[in-house]
């Protein structure tokens, strides 16, 4: 989210509720988000977590984003993420191959 988010006096971290699940949260995403993606249409998205990467997959449902442009799986890089190094070698070698697909369909 471009803007704060404060629910229940304290920063909104995406967990409760979900992005998704939130009726403002969820035209938020719909009515900003994917029209200012769209604007940059080659351009690679990197949602940084699981909170976003759901916020990005219902954008790509909608069909409001081409999945191709999208690395979904890069961890969230804070240090309370405690899992986020399992989590990118887990992923790499497809986020990998993913970026190498995405910039060779950007070559003219």
């Amino acid at each position: 989210m471009r803007y704060p988010v404060v629910i229940d006096g304290r920063n909104y971290s995406g967990g409760k509720p979900r992005v998704t699940e939130q009726p403002e949260l969820k035209n938020y995403l719909t009515n900003v988000l994917a029209p200012e993606l769209a604007r940059t249409p080659e351009a690679l998205i990197v949602p940084l977590g699981k909170s976003v990467s759901a916020a990005i997959a219902l954008l790509v449902s909608e069909g409001s984003i081409d999945p191709d442009r999208c690395l979904v799986g890069f961890p969230h890089p804070s240090g309370a993420n405690a899992g986020g190094q399992r989590q990118f070698e887990q992923y790499r070698d497809a986020l990998r191959g993913q970026v190498r697909d995405w910039a060779s369909a950007q070559e003219p």
